[in-house]
């Protein structure tokens, strides 16, 4: 059961065959989401599929291919795993939104009106399982999508909460994902960097080595965001 208001009593099911698992709407009021669509009849699911039920979102997890994300679930706890265990349950509760949407931008509208009430606490608690999930798809070889907005989210709770836990989740996932950061984020970063005077150098020089190893081939605006990166790791350590 999940407690949350946008979730219909009777919700969804996850049915398990031998050779498949399927993910049905139960005539809920919201729907279910996956792939950024809401689905209208029993749809199969994969490996690191996410669906999105509510302001849920859940990922699968094949049986035999856990242990590979093992050490992510140990470094993520907030992570829920959905398993042969827990699949056939239904998913229950009750209330109303639209469109087809992903999970993700669907609760991050609710943690930005948390935010813009100074509602810390609150906004974090709504994004961070889903911050943590999409890393944790990141660093199985995923690609998930609304990183660059996911990102700023997580440097908005940085700025007014744990600045080191959600900065370094920035770094983690660009790492993960061996892509440049977009400009929005770079800046963004600086500034939470600079008010929060982090100083954990290894998630940034990570970072850094991992985009050295392609550096050739980056085009000249990723060069020049490249850049911007070394400079600020520079300054990180620096604090050290």
């Amino acid at each position: 059961m999940l407690n949350d208001g946008l979730v219909s009593r009777k919700h969804a099911i996850l049915h398990i065959h031998e050779d498949k698992v399927v993910l049905e709407d139960l005539g809920s009021k919201n729907g279910v989401v996956l792939a950024g669509q809401k689905i209208g009849k029993p749809s199969p699911v994969n490996h690191l599929d996410t669906f999105a039920v509510g302001g849920h979102e859940m990922t699968i997890i094949e049986e035999g291919r856990r242990e590979e994300l093992r050490a992510t679930a140990r470094e993520l706890p907030r992570i829920r795993m959905i398993t042969e265990h827990d699949a056939e349950e239904d998913v229950e509760e009750d209330d109303d939104t639209t469109g087809n949407v992903s999970g993700f931008l669907l609760v991050s509208s609710i943690a930005d009106k948390a935010l813009s009430l100074n509602r810390i606490n609150e906004a974090e608690r709504i994004l961070a399982k889903h911050l943590d999930i999409m890393l944790a798809r990141a660093m199985a070889g995923a690609s998930p999508t609304h990183v660059e907005e996911a990102s700023l989210f997580a440097l908005r709770l940085a700025r007014h909460g744990d600045g080191g836990r959600w900065v370094e989740w920035v770094f983690l996932i660009f790492t993960a994902l061996n892509k440049v950061m977009p400009s929005s984020v770079i800046e963004e970063l600086q500034d939470v960097v600079r008010i929060t005077k982090y100083r954990d150098v290894r998630p940034p020089e990570r970072y850094v080595e991992r985009l050295e190893e392609r550096a050739a081939s980056l085009s000249a605006p990723e060069r020049f965001r490249y850049k911007r990166m070394k400079s600020l790791e520079r300054v990180i350590r620096s604090r050290g």
